[in-house]
Order: structure tokens, then C-alpha cells, then sequence
């Protein structure tokens, strides 16, 4: 029974990344050849890349195979740091500016209404004043 190819490599890089212990290795070759259809998938046992080699027009090239999932750590762990950044300036913003707001007294209070008060005395006696014919003295 033949086991299809996409099962072998996982099976294969599983089993690669296991004997690497990590993403530096000091002994060994740097590079792991696996065959497959068409050519080989090679590893980078030092940086974890992978590419995938086959012979084109009798010269063989390798290209990186994306590795999608270093792709999304890598920006979850940017996020994290993001987000952690900006806690910390939303924790600086709030402490620098204090939110507790102040309401004014009684007594600032009683002082603003005797304002509104001679203000609409002053404007009643002077609408009066209209009404009584004295226009000449405005």
C-alpha cells in the first residue's frame, strides 16, 4: 500500500522537527532532503525554512514553501506586543488625567443664580422701559 505523499511529509517533518530539539543545531548536515513527487523537500535544520527543489529545464532551483503556520505566531506574538504596548499607554494616559469630575458647591451654586437673577431683573426692566414709551432713553 502506497501512503499519499501529503501524509508522508507531515509524517517526515514531524519527525524532522523532533530530532532538531529546537531551531539551532550544532551537529549534523544543515540541510534534510526529503524525495517526493517531482523532487525533494528540503529543511533548513538550522532555520526551520522549507523548499521545495526540482530540476527546471535541467537546472535544478529551490523555492520557499511559505510556512503559514509561523506566519500567524509570528503576527499573534506582534499582536500580543501591540496590545501590551498600548495597555500600558492606556494605563499612562488615565493616570496622567484624573476623570473624577467636580461639582461645583452650594454656594457656587447660590452665586450663579443670584447672576442669572440680576440679569433678568436688569432685562424684564428693560423690556418694561420699551413697552412705557421711553425709547428715547435707550
Amino acid at each position: 500500500m502506497t501512503v499519499p505523499i501529503p501524509i508522508r511529509l507531515a509524517a517526515f517533518l514531524i519527525a524532522v522537527a523532533m530530532a532538531a530539539g529546537g531551531p539551532v543545531r550544532a551537529e549534523g548536515p544543515r540541510y534534510v532532503l526529503e524525495r517526493v513527487e517531482g523532487g525533494f523537500i528540503r529543511m533548513d535544520t538550522v532555520t526551520g525554512s522549507l523548499s521545495q527543489c526540482r530540476p527546471e529545464d535541467g537546472v535544478w532551483t529551490c523555492r520557499s514553501l511559505s510556512d503559514d503556520g509561523r506566519q500567524l505566531e509570528d503576527e499573534i506574538a506582534a499582536l500580543k506586543a501591540e496590545n501590551e504596548t498600548l495597555k500600558a499607554r492606556l494605563a499612562e494616559a488615565a493616570a496622567r488625567h484624573d476623570r473624577h469630575l467636580e461639582l461645583p458647591s452650594e454656594a457656587d451654586l447660590d452665586r450663579l443664580m443670584a447672576t442669572f437673577e440680576k440679569m433678568m431683573r436688569r432685562f424684564m426692566d428693560f423690556a418694561r422701559s420699551l413697552e412705557g414709551g421711553k425709547r428715547d432713553d435707550i
